[in-house]
């Protein structure tokens, strides 16, 4: 065996260049699988830590449970623990939202929320809430132990009460991460007071508990949230009012559904390490089978020559194999940081305030392990059986092959006589089909090898450009600029806001519409209108939806009629009147509904309730900006059920050039009333680009690692194409090839090469790209709805490899041009 290793030492020595190039491709290989292993398993860590610090730390929580329940849950064996809170009020104020909710100890706990100075409330009056709140109130200046008086609304039969008013004493001020432009606030209350204007009967707590871990039966969240289901069934209550606290969830135990995601990622990048080191081991290998079939001529066994292949690749991967763990135990945590600190600069839209900061602080200060043993045990074991899977094929084969065969062995299989097709003249293309085909397994393993690379780099890409923040928001927003009617039901104390009431006193009045068409800059204003009901057999108490009717002008008639996914019909038929088109979402609540079914509808008026039956004629897909409601009619339909002004939306579109003053102008009549607010297309691209910021960043770093590996794979295969056939070579040129027409013959292989794996990556990468864009579309993701070919990716992919190409080629055939005719000849001898 000592005999064994000194040889595979020697030959480690003797085929220095290609050993480099193999090491350097297992080195990039550890480095791409440890990566995304630790990035990807670092991120959630340090993610996961926060949650810790930041969330909740209930398993469940359960909405809508009556007094008598709470007492029953209580009980309960398989419950550890129990909180409970109350949202019994709001705060009344023009430009914010504010909550009045209740709390005992356990809730407080389990929500964490924390004081910035003084006491929880413990006393019937007594109230903590944050300092920003005071200043809403115009009350910036009171201090722990003053009596303030507040305004707010009671919780009534689901809806808002009159408004009242009642003194209070600060007993504390709450630490808050205030969203400056949500402006909401949460105001903590004593169960005492809250139990004191609430009665009994009406009180419908939130309930938050943990799980007892029984029999070791909660080790997994889908354990947990099974229990949770079962218990829920026995008090009552609804599946939608079952609350699972994912994020604490997935933090703290484990996620079946997570293995697939993790194992899919490590198999990609494991089979893009196989095929690459494979196809190097496997071009590198085969011109060494002359060596070792010498050996077996010698007296060397099929076992020895195997372990001289093996322990070869076995030296490279020990060197390799550790210098890839280092460069990415050191450049795990610059990434990681890097990630959340540009999450950091949109966070106030993306997640809560705050929380990538503390996992940026969490990061720096060390309290959060990136680098795990399972994470090198995991790299290790993934490179050794690449490499080991690499080396097969080589080892078998120098080991069953005859000393004889071994000697002329060229990398076709041995045995196997073809008759070779001659030509009576020889020119370079015919020279170098000759040289590509006579080892047709190598030319096609290396194109293939590149080519997975490169579909893989479009798949990617297809992925980035599909989900353009243009297309999404506009999805979500028609036009420029929206002015709509601010409405909601069930609020004793303001009644006007009802839609049956602001209909009959409309700030969207002809009038006003009218002057909004002559601002400077208004190109089109569309208006939609609206009108409520419900359905009269299906949900006559509208506990499951509202069934709002949105009425469009013929302006909308293609679009509607376009946009429909089952039945047929026109707008013109519409306004007859007879039928309704309904928004493919009702099937989720009623599923029996369908093309040609009658639908009852009652219908809300300021004159009372007008009862309709409709057939529906069509079933819609419209994008979220063009329809916001369950159906929709002509507006001239709605219009004959009342006299009332229904106009609920302006859609309008400005000149670009005009924009800035338009939109001032547009703010200020839009102030001019309390029931009226706006909304952008700009705010909704500004946040879907920020979004995507993100997105792209990570997609187009593992492009990068992606390119780097098949970038080494194409460097590989240049130089060992042309350099383990330097005897070969040499022989066609001492019979008259030129040294011009050699290095055309190789720039002509090279050009093969660069076109079969730009067939391979473009060919089947952009069938593959919209393969995943249909897939995304049809479930959904990311809000992908055109299908955009990345065009500037794939001509980046294409320079990148003809360059690539092109400099090896040049650099390789300088080199070789620098030996003389007779070493051409004897080399490898």
């Amino acid at each position: 065996m000592k005999t064994v290793t000194r040889t595979a030492f020697a030959n480690l020595k003797l085929n220095r260049t290609r050993n480099i190039i193999s090491g350097v491709a297992i080195l990039l290989t550890t480095l791409l699988i440890f990566s995304v292993l630790s990035i990807g398993f670092g991120a959630i860590s340090v993610e996961f830590a926060a949650v810790n610090e930041y969330y909740p730390t209930y398993h469940v929580m359960y909405r809508q449970v009556s007094e008598e329940n709470v007492k029953k849950l209580k009980a309960h064996n398989l419950i550890e623990d129990m909180g409970i809170r109350e949202d019994f009020a709001y705060g009344v104020d023009d430009d914010s939202d504010i909550l009045f909710l209740a709390m005992d100890s356990l809730g407080i706990s389990y929500n964490k929320i924390e004081l910035e100075e003084g006491t929880f409330p413990s006393g019937e009056k007594d109230i903590a809430l944050p300092r920003q709140m005071l200043e809403e109130y115009g009350l910036e200046d009171a201090r722990v132990g003053d009596e303030i008086t507040l305004p707010f609304q009671l919780v009534e039969d689901g809806g808002l009460g009159y408004q009242t008013e009642d003194t209070f004493q600060i007993s504390g001020f709450l630490k808050a991460d205030i969203n400056e432009e949500k402006k909401s606030y949460a105001a903590l209350f004593s169960l005492d007071y809250m139990r004191s204007v609430i009665p009994a009967e009406e009180r419908e707590y939130r309930v938050m508990f943990r799980l007892q871990n029984v029999s070791g039966s909660i080790e997994t969240t889908d354990a947990i949230e099974e229990e949770a289901k079962n218990i829920a069934e026995d008090f009552d209550v609804s599946e939608d009012n079952v609350v699972m606290n994912n994020s604490y969830l997935l933090a703290n135990y484990v996620d079946p559904a997570s293995y697939a995601g993790i194992a899919c990622i490590i198999l990609v990048v494991v089979a893009a390490g196989i095929l690459t080191i494979y196809s190097i081991y496997y071009i590198t290998i085969t011109p060494k089978v002359q060596e070792y079939g010498r050996l077996k001529a010698i007296g060397a066994t099929k076992r020895q020559i195997r372990q001289m292949v093996f322990r070869e690749g076995v030296f490279v991967t020990v060197i390799a194999l550790p210098l890839g763990l280092l460069i990415g135990s050191f450049t795990a945590r610059p990434i990681v940081e890097t990630m959340f600190e540009i999450s950091t600069g949109i966070e106030t839209r993306y997640s809560e305030p705050g929380f990538n900061q503390l996992c940026i602080d969490l990061l720096k200060s060390g309290d959060v392990q990136l680098l795990h043993w399972w994470l090198y045990l995991i790299t290790i074991a993934a490179v050794v059986v690449t490499v080991y899977l690499s080396l097969v094929k080589p080892m078998n084969l120098a080991a069953k092959i005859s000393p004889v065969e071994a000697m002329r062995y060229n990398g076709e299989k041995p045995g196997k006589k073809k008759e070779r097709k001659g030509f009576t003249e020889l020119s370079l293309s015919r020279l170098t089909r000759a040289n590509l085909s006579r080892n047709r397994k190598r030319t096609v393993l290396t194109v293939v090898a590149m080519g997975v690379i490169g579909i893989l780099f479009m798949v990617v890409a297809t992925v980035i450009h599909c989900a353009d923040p243009k297309e999404i928001a506009k999805e979500e927003f028609e036009g420029d600029y929206e002015i709509y009617v601010d409405s909601w039901e069930n609020d004793k104390m303001n009644p006007d806001r009802s839609w049956k009431n602001l209909m009959q006193n409309n700030p969207l009045s002809d009038e006003f519409i009218s002057r909004i068409r002559q601002i400077s800059g208004v190109e089109e204003v569309k208006v939609k209108t609206m009108i409520y009901g419900t359905l009269t057999e299906l949900d006559p108490e509208g506990e499951i939806l509202t069934p709002g009717i949105q009425g469009f002008d013929p302006s909308y008639a293609s679009v509607i009629e376009d946009g429909l996914i089952e039945g047929d019909v026109t707008y013109e038929e519409l306004e007859k009147g007879d039928k309704i088109v309904m928004d493919d979402n009702v099937a989720h609540w009623f599923p029996e509904l369908g093309v040609g079914d009658s639908l009852d509808i009652s219908i809300i008026t300021d004159q009372g309730t007008v009862e309709k039956t409709f057939e529906i004629a069509g079933i819609t897909e419209l994008p979220s900006g063009i329809l916001s409601s369950r159906f929709l009619l002509p507006d001239s339909v709605l219009a004959e059920y009342t006299s009332a002004n229904l106009n609920d939306t302006c859609v309008i579109t400005v000149d670009p050039d005009q924009k800035e003053e338009a939109f001032r102008q547009l703010d200020a009549m839009a102030s001019t009333s309390p029931y009226l607010e706006t909304d952008t297309y700009d705010e909704h691209l500004n946040t879907w680009r920020s979004g995507m910021q993100i997105i792209s960043l990570l997609g187009y770093a593992f492009l990068a690692i992606l390119g780097g590996i098949g970038v080494m794979n194409l460097i590989n295969t240049m130089i060992n194409s042309i350099y383990t056939r330097k005897r070969e070579l040499g022989m066609i040129q001492a019979i008259g090839l030129s040294e011009k027409q050699l290095i055309r013959m190789l720039q002509m292989e090279g050009a093969f090469y660069t076109a079969g794996t730009l067939l391979v990556a473009l060919g089947i990468g952009s069938a593959a790209g919209y393969g995943v864009f249909h897939y995304m579309e049809v479930n959904n993701l990311m809000n992908v709805t055109s299908y955009h070919y990345p065009i500037l990716p794939a001509v980046i992919l294409a320079a990148a490899v003809a360059l690539i190409q092109l400099i090896l080629t040049y650099v390789i055939s300088r080199n070789f041009r620098r030996m003389s005719l007779i070493d051409r000849i004897r080399y490898s001898e």
